[in-house]
């Protein structure tokens, strides 16, 4: 049995629940050996390597309405989820 470290991937869906291209669990990039808060998610475009959203970001809703599913391994906690408009990388 191989032992996995923590970790934690996000991906957005549409408010229908569909997965949003460029931002689905194939493009989260893992989350692991972290411990605090104000922790940054990202996804990498899986086309071209690419870790900046930025282009990305013209593919979400205009309406600004998604949903977050957090998917959670060997013993990882989530306690909470605070979203925070950023412009550009952060």
């Amino acid at each position: 049995m191989r032992n996995e470290p923590a970790s934690i991937k996000i991906e957005l869906l549409s408010n229908a629940g569909y997965k949003l291209r460029g931002y689905d669990t194939a493009s989260a990039m893992t989350i692991t050996g972290v411990s605090g808060v104000a922790v940054p998610v990202r996804w990498t475009d899986a086309r071209n390597g690419n870790s900046s959203a930025t282009e990305a970001l013209q593919t979400l809703p205009k309406t600004g309405e998604v949903m977050l599913r957090a998917h959670l391994t060997a013993g990882a906690k989530l306690y909470a989820i605070n979203l925070v408009s950023c412009d550009g990388d952060h």
